[in-house]
């Protein structure tokens, strides 16, 4: 049998035929040399140019929240349409991304070419005005963890849609910890800066039921000094796969 260092591969069988050969591998899978934070890449949906890899999140996710929203301005995203599950660091499908945490520390590994490892998560997560986007990996509670334990990855600006897609049946609406409900908890602040009109953000929580941000807020403040053990019922779709999605009642 060849080395695994022996440049000779693949392998072969017993019979000298090669073996171990996996063919049309996802450029997904692939393994790439990351990019520095500090280079300059063009965002994959508007086109726009010279955006810093440690920015690119940022830029991404205020494209991901206006289409969610339906207030993209006319052909914004003109080189490709958003992904249905987009990747948080490119706005594209495809990308795989896990989110682990380890003695309070948080690690993000990703197949996606605008990975930013030097993101500091917990700075990422926090909305502040020279860093509006809050979208960041989060944890699925209710999706079956890996072989390993480690729970389902999903992106926060995805969560309504995940739930609604993967969780809901019919008109019933999971059921949530208060725990995932903060982590996906996006004010009227953050969609302000991300040039979401706060009468668009107005008529979206209306139609889809969502409760507003002083109401969450407090809901927030109560679950972290409750450690966020609470269950509520949120996200139904009438419609399975639909990126939009309804929020049910929320129970105190």
């Amino acid at each position: 049998m060849h080395s695994i260092n022996n440049p000779a591969l693949p392998y072969h069988n017993i019979d000298g035929n090669e073996s171990l050969i996996i063919e049309d591998v996802p450029d997904s899978l692939i393994p790439r040399q990351k990019l520095s934070g500090k280079d300059k890449v063009p965002c994959l949906l508007c086109g726009q140019k010279e955006i810093t890899v440690k920015d690119m999140r940022k830029h991404v996710g205020g494209h991901i929240l206006r289409d969610i929203r339906d207030c993209a301005a006319p052909h914004e995203c003109k080189s490709q349409a958003i992904g249905e599950d987009p990747c948080g660091f490119c706005g594209l499908d495809g990308c795989l991304t896990q989110l682990k945490k380890k003695d309070g520390r948080f690690t993000i590994t990703s197949t996606c070419p605008y990975h930013y490892p030097q993101m500091q998560y917990r700075s990422a997560a926090q909305f502040s005005k020279s860093s509006p986007c809050t979208n960041v990996p989060i944890h699925c509670p209710i999706c079956p963890s890996s072989i390993s334990q480690v729970p389902q990855t999903i992106w926060k600006y995805n969560a309504l849609f995940h739930l609604a897609s993967e969780h809901s049946t019919g008109t019933t609406p999971p059921t949530i910890t208060g725990q995932l409900l903060v982590d996906m908890f996006i004010s009227k602040e953050e969609e302000k800066a991300l040039k979401i009109e706060e009468e668009i953000t107005d008529l979206y929580r209306k139609e889809y039921n969502i409760p507003d941000t002083d109401g969450l807020l407090e809901m927030k403040e109560e679950w972290e000094k409750r450690k966020r053990s609470e269950s509520v019922s949120t996200v139904s779709s009438d419609k399975p796969g639909s990126k939009r999605p309804k929020v049910d009642t929320i129970d105190e």
